[in-house]
């Protein structure tokens, strides 16, 4: 049998269907299996970036006031402002820090401003000076 390879026949025809058939097939099930580890995937959500001073302007608005919602308020600012202050002490700018029972922690900037925040756990703070201190120097701490 002699092979014709510019003749059009009919085992030609059916071998280019069944291809054509494939290749859309096989991207159908590739698609849909990549719409399935999407639909999976865990959406991460952007929080808005809250800056240090507006974080700090709301805790000041809330502190003085005695209602439940005000204090719940402050204690959510207060629990995101602890990165920042984990931060300032990394970055060798605090001047000295404080630390209560409640968890509630301040540190002193030495631009003269004061990061109050809820530490995670007690005695975060005094973990994360003692880590800086060689970097930075002594930082004062005062506990009650």
């Amino acid at each position: 049998m002699k092979i014709e390879f510019n003749k059009v026949t009919w085992y030609s025809k059916l071998a280019a269907a069944v291809i054509f058939l494939c290749v859309f097939a096989i991207a159908f099930y590739l698609g849909k299996g990549f719409g399935e580890l999407d639909r999976h995937t865990p959406q991460i959500e952007e929080k808005p970036t809250v800056s240090l001073n507006e974080i700090m302007r709301k805790i000041d608005q809330c502190l003085p006031l005695s209602d439940i919602k005000s204090h719940e308020t402050c204690q959510q600012l207060m629990a995101e402002a602890w990165p920042f202050v984990s931060e300032a002490i990394n970055d060798c700018k605090v001047e000295r820090v404080f630390q209560a029972h409640s968890l509630i922690v301040s540190a002193d900037l030495k631009d003269g401003r004061r990061i109050t925040a809820f530490e995670p756990k007690i005695d975060d703070i005094l973990n994360l000076a003692e880590s800086a201190e060689s970097r930075c120097g002594h930082i004062p701490v005062a506990t009650e």
